[in-house]
Parts: C-alpha cells; structure tokens; sequence
C-alpha cells in the first residue's frame, strides 16, 4: 500500500504491443516494425502507473503502408508523463522516414473515457530542422523548415484536428489548416497550406514533379516577373492514393488543388501573339486541370510594315483553361475581353 516503482526495458518489440500498456499508445499502432522502448513509471497507492518516462528508439527498419515500403533510418520519443494530472512532456522527438526528418518537442492534456480509451488529446507541437528530401515528389530539398502547431486528436472519431498551424518553409511564412483521419486504418489527408507572398523560387519547389508537367513548362516558358501575392497547397486525399497510384494513372481532380495568385507580370497566352504586360492573374491548377484568369494588363500590337501603327490594347479580362494538362498542345479554351 506504499506504491512503488516499475521499470521495464523491452527489446525489439511491436509499437502495436505498446497499447496493451496504456491506451495513450495507440497511435504508434500503426508502425508495424521493432522497436526497443524503456518505460519507467512510479506506483500509485492502488498500484497503478502515476508518473514516469517513456524512452522508445529504432534504428534502420522498414514499415510497410498501403502495399509500400518505407525506410526508417530513425525514430525516437522521449516521454515525461503524469498520470493522474493527464498530462504530458514530450521532451524530444526525432523522426527520419523515407527521406522526411522532424525534430520536435511539446506538451499534451488529455482525457479518458469511462472504459480507459483515449478521449480528447490537446496538444502544442514545436517541429524543427524539417528536411525533406524526396527527389519522386519535390523537385528540390526542403532544408530547415519549421511548424508551431496546435492540435486535437478525437478518440471517438479517431481524427487529428489542426486548431493552429504556423510554417516556416525556405523563408517564407504559412498557415496550415485541415485535419488528418485515421478512422480507417491508413490516413486520409485533408490538409491545406497557405502563404501570404511567395517567392517563384518557393513556388516551383513545392509543385509537385509529377503533376501537372506540361503545366510547369508551359508557366515557365511564358511567364515572367512579378510577384506572387497569395498561394496555397491543398490535399484532399488519402495516403493510399497517394503512395498506390499506378504509373500513369491520373490524381482525382479534388485529391490535390494549387492556387496562385500573381501580380504584375508579363505572360503570353498563345506562342504568336504578344505578351500581355503588367497583367494580373491567378492560377488553379488541380488534379487534372489547369486555369488562369487575367486581368488589367497590356498588350502592344505591332504592325511589321508600318512602326506607326502599333497600339496598346487594354486587357480587361482573360482565361485559359486545360482539361487535361496531361495532353500536349496548347490550351483547350482561351478568352479575352479588350479595349
């Protein structure tokens, strides 16, 4: 009746296995691969687990997901929790798979529900030196970014709920907003992130190398200057779609949406016709398609036989539309109003 302590050191151990120790495990239950875990707590009068620390490390493993591999080079949690206040430190965590490392710090309440399940989860996350280096995905490295996040996880609903999300990626600030469902097994992502000015250089590094290619091209060959006053990424979409498409197969039109809007640039609609100068425009590119709407712009057309003729024609407004940017050949739809 004086309490105690209990310490257990475990070797090569299922994360799964964990959950029948504390429902606060649970979510490690979808790593499918050995890991050694220390877990030390004191004893209360009753002889339940009150207070203590809970070390996990892995070194080079494998998980598998949605019929795909990824590598684990390594995971690591260091845990400070309080039973009987339902709180916990995460004083250090360290995450590298596949390519994306994390390290991250915080703090959690939760509470439980009459049967012991996890209800709600309250939680302040710092994520730093966030690198992701997936040459499949992203065109260029992710070094250094950093997320300060406010979350919600609901037992019930089995949901991971972003209340507040501040990103820094290459310099640039962003919010991220949206949840993360895990009521089936795998997570369906329905996450967007959203920047207030963005740099080109940014912009490009965070389109996706497999969407939208011919898109891409076709932006940088005739598109110039300016500025990106307003961008987000969204993903609509879960993680088996993402990882299991075949080669070749189109994203849902829904599953990914990338929007741009621009300011004082130089672009030419079609390859024989001049630019359009000093014109607004915002882009949508999504699963399948692309559209941009143009305003407020300038277009000089020249008269080759007589230099006194040319005049300057005001853009009131402008649209291209692609279906299906997968097709070659130039936009399937293109309007302009002018003056």
């Amino acid at each position: 009746g004086k309490g105690g302590r209990l310490d257990v050191d475990l070797k090569q151990v299922n994360p799964a296995d964990l959950a029948g120790f504390s429902s606060l495990f649970s979510p490690l239950s979808a790593l499918s691969l050995p890991v050694d875990a220390e877990l030390g707590f004191e004893l209360g009068m009753d002889g339940t687990p009150a207070r203590g620390e809970v070390n996990i490390r892995l070194k080079d493993g494998v998980v598998s997901l949605s019929e795909r591999r990824f590598g684990v080079s390594r995971f690591e949690l260091d845990l400070e929790t309080d039973l009987p206040a339902q709180s916990i430190t995460l004083k250090k965590g360290r995450i590298n798979v596949d390519g994306v490392g994390v390290r991250f710090a915080g703090t959690a309440d939760f509470t439980l529900t009459p049967e012991g399940d996890i209800d709600v989860v309250t939680a302040r996350v710092d994520g730093r030196k966030i690198d992701i280096n997936v040459p499949s995905f992203l065109p260029a490295p992710i070094r250094n970014a950093r997320a300060d996040l406010g979350l919600t996880f609901l037992g019930d609903t089995n949901r991971l709920v972003v209340n507040t999300g501040r990103l820094s990626v290459q310099n640039e600030k962003a919010a991220l907003s949206g949840d993360i469902d895990f009521s089936d097994g795998l997570p369906k992502f329905g996450l967007t992130v959203s920047f207030d000015t963005l740099a080109r250089e940014t912009a490009f590094n965070l389109w996706p190398v497999k969407i939208g290619q011919l898109t891409r091209k076709w932006v940088n060959e005739n598109i110039s200057g300016g500025r990106i006053e307003a961008a987000s990424i969204a993903l609509n979409a879960g993680l088996d779609e993402l990882v299991s498409r075949k080669k070749g197969d189109p994203m849902r039109e829904e599953a990914l949406t990338l929007k741009m809007q621009f300011s004082d640039i130089s672009i030419r609609p079609l390859r024989h016709l001049p630019p359009v100068k000093n014109a607004n425009a915002g882009f949508i590119l999504r699963g399948t398609s692309f559209q941009a709407d143009l305003s407020d712009g300038q277009m000089m057309l020249s008269d080759p036989n007589n230099a006194e003729a040319d005049r300057t024609v005001e853009m009131m407004t402008g649209k291209l539309e692609v279906a299906d940017y997968r097709a070659q050949g130039v936009p399937s739809v293109v309007s302009f109003d002018a003056s």
